[in-house]
């Protein structure tokens, strides 16, 4: 086999072994019983087409976007009373070919590629050295916290996962130390993340990190105003004499104790409400320019201006309060309510000076500026739900503050909102929801067709609109493209 298609395949071998060791519990009377082992999984299929222009290249092609099938595997035994192991990994086919160069014919894990996914791996333990309620789990997790649908300000402790929109609110998994104390009416939580990981974003991402213009936060589409400004002396407003090419680098926090991300929690009961108090100390998952590099090179008459921006995370404590329950004096509507205060580090840019091949150096028109002032910030969400009639149900939040909004002075309002519509006892669902900002005329609308007429299958047929003009958050290129998709998922 070709040592670059073993070593691709190593992380798949990798976790259908430890599934297997886990399932070979059963085998040994010293570890985990059959009865005590359970198995659940998922299987998908994802196809999308594109019904807006592709970006590139300003043309309505309406390609294929997407054409995954995903088997995703859970296993959890109880090796003893009070020890359990968690596997869960999922195996993805893209149904695209990535080549690049004859050789590429050869390797299987570009003509087929695919990715490995372990969502959970780690071992749990209750009542440690014999105090009651008192549980540890060690390993690869998701810790959500919040009480709102989605758009969870106090959820801060695992990376966003927001490469398919379609998806959003996803966590990713990353290793940690979790202990849960349960005493009287309280549970205290403490959470311990020793490596950073910062969030991954979807392709259309990279457009909004290479033109500052389109960024969500206005200190950087302000402070990087003025380089721009100063390149389009050279190359034009349209580049019609030159061309402007940005590298961005983004650089992780490094691997050392002090930048540990740390989070507690304490969360009880109020009148069969649920409340909790939360706190965090660590670094955003998105990254945010510090540092500007720009050259020029003359190239037959044309300027070839290339700008380097190195991107770092953020560093912040937080804290957070939610609530969520029942009004029975309003037909047990359900209501939340979601809130965080944030407390940046102060983050700064650095503009270096241009240097031009032909004109030397060129002063930097703004060498420094602060994206984000070391001033406190708030995140909000607010909600209810209810289902006044078997076959209606409806969803409304206010929200303050986006995913991708940081700083003081950068959050935006939106409301946020669905309904299903079930037909013949449920077999049957029109959903519709959607995202609009307020005041700007621009969202999203994502309707759907969910059919149950098969026991454990789900259809779904949909669409996920952008609505808005080019220079608005969801109507930009850098929100992805419109798209119609066709989903079956059967559970087992």
């Amino acid at each position: 086999m070709d040592p670059l298609a073993s070593a691709a395949a190593r992380p798949l071998r990798a976790a259908l072994v430890l599934l297997a060791l886990a399932g070979s519990a059963a085998a040994s009377p010293r570890e985990a019983r059959a009865a005590d082992v359970a198995f659940s999984g998922k299987a998908w299929s994802d196809l999308r087409f594109a019904l807006d222009a592709n970006p590139e290249t300003g043309a309505n092609d309406f390609a294929f976007i997407r054409d995954e099938s995903t088997l995703k595997l859970r296993v959890d035994a109880s090796l003893e009373d009070r020890v359990r192991a968690v596997a869960d990994v999922e195996l993805s086919y893209y149904g695209f070919s990535r080549l690049h160069t004859l050789e590429d014919l050869t390797l299987r894990e570009v003509v087929d590629p695919f990715r490995v996914e372990m969502d959970a791996l780690y071992v749990s333990i209750s009542d440690v050295g014999g105090l009651k309620g008192f549980d540890l789990k060690l390993g690869r997790q998701i810790v959500s916290w919040g009480t709102a649908d989605k758009f969870n300000p106090t959820d801060w402790l695992n990376a966003d996962d927001l490469e398919d929109p379609l998806m959003f609110g996803e966590n990713m998994a990353n290793q940690m130390i979790r202990a849960d104390y349960a005493f009287d009416e309280y549970v205290l939580t403490f959470v311990l993340v020793p490596i950073f990981r910062p969030a991954l974003l979807p392709p259309s991402a990279l457009l909004g990190l290479k033109d500052p213009r389109t960024s969500p936060l206005r200190s950087i589409r302000e402070g990087l105003t003025p380089l721009l400004d100063l390149l389009d002396t050279f190359i034009g407003p349209n580049g019609e004499s030159g061309s402007l090419d940005v590298l961005p680098r983004p650089v992780v926090p490094p691997t050392r104790l002090d930048n540990m991300q740390v989070g507690g929690k304490l969360a009880w009961k109020i009148l069969d409400m649920d409340v909790s108090l939360s706190g965090y100390y660590g670094f955003d998952d998105l990254p945010l320019p510090y540092d500007v590099t720009t050259t020029m090179a003359s190239e037959g008459g044309l300027q070839r201006v290339t700008s380097t921006v190195e991107m770092r995370y953020p560093r912040y404590g937080a804290a957070g309060l939610d609530v969520a329950g029942n009004l029975p004096f309003f037909a047990d509507m359900g209501f939340w309510a979601e809130g965080a205060v944030f407390l940046p580090q102060r983050f700064t840019l650095t503009i270096e000076d241009v240097t031009s091949d032909v004109l030397g150096t060129i002063p930097s028109p703004a060498p420094r500026v602060t994206i984000v002032r070391a001033v406190p910030f708030f995140k909000a969400t607010v909600g209810i739900d209810h289902t006044p009639v078997k076959w209606l149900y409806f969803n409304l939040q206010y929200v303050y503050g986006f995913i991708d909004e940081f700083g003081a002075g950068n959050m935006q309002h939106y409301l946020v909102g669905g309904t299903d519509v079930r037909f013949k006892d449920g077999l049957y669902v029109l959903r519709l929801f959607g995202v609009w900002q307020i005041p700007e005329p621009t969202g999203v609308i994502f309707p759907q067709v969910l059919i149950y007429t098969f026991e454990g299958l789900e259809l779904t047929v949909g669409a996920f609109l952008n609505l808005g003009k080019e220079d608005t958050k969801f109507g930009n290129a850098t929100a992805g493209r419109s798209n119609v998709f066709l989903k079956a998922t059967a559970t087992f």
